[in-house]
């Protein structure tokens, strides 16, 4: 509970902060009284042209975007596709492994642990 207060004071003194900070802010003249010369970068910055650069790079972006997808998707397909075909050539001969194949590498591995 003593949290809560405290939380609870902490938070109406920084509003009465913020609002004693606002009203002041009228009495605080906003035009300079010699404009300094703006840069070329402020000028730039204040033009239309980042919008115009934002909207040119987000359309090329999503093109790029869409297209890299699709081409991953028929990369996923081809893929699934072999995974099937090996599947099936597999499966043909009754079992996933050969059995025989197996053995004969167990075989070989105990034979060098034995000597």
């Amino acid at each position: 509970m003593l949290q809560f207060i405290v939380t609870n004071l902490l938070l109406l003194s920084l509003g009465l902060i913020v609002y004693l900070s606002v009203r002041s802010l009228p009495r605080i003249d906003v035009r300079p009284k010699d404009q300094p010369k703006r840069g070329l970068a402020e000028m730039w910055l204040a033009s239309e042209m980042p919008e115009k650069i934002d909207i040119i790079l987000n359309t090329f972006l999503g093109k790029v975007l869409r297209r890299l997808k699709v081409f991953l998707l028929k990369v996923d397909n081809t893929i699934g596709e072999r995974l099937k075909k090996i599947k099936d050539e597999n499966s043909k001969n009754g079992e996933l492994f050969d059995r025989k194949q197996v053995h004969k590498i167990t075989d070989i591995h105990v034979d060098k642990k034995g000597r």
